[in-house]
């Protein structure tokens, strides 16, 4: 037979609230470790997207140099 074990609320009122608290503190503390997690990833997401871009852009500008220079050829 399984003997149950007292819940939290059958123990003393100051037993229960350092629980409580400290169950509040260990999910503040996820909480902020997510929200810090994310800011970073956050952070790392821009700095990449912002380096694409700029590779695309000179790319894109080498391209359309190249495009400019074979039209002034195919005119001449």
């Amino acid at each position: 037979m399984l003997t149950r074990r007292p819940s939290v609320a059958m123990r003393t009122d100051s037993h229960v609230f350092f629980v409580s608290q400290n169950t509040a503190l260990q999910l503040s503390a996820a909480l902020l470790r997510a929200i810090l997690v994310n800011h970073v990833s956050h952070s790392e997401a821009n700095k990449q997207s912002r380096s694409m871009e700029l590779a695309i852009k000179e790319r894109l500008d080498e391209m359309e140099a190249s495009h400019n220079k074979l039209e002034a050829e195919l005119r001449r």
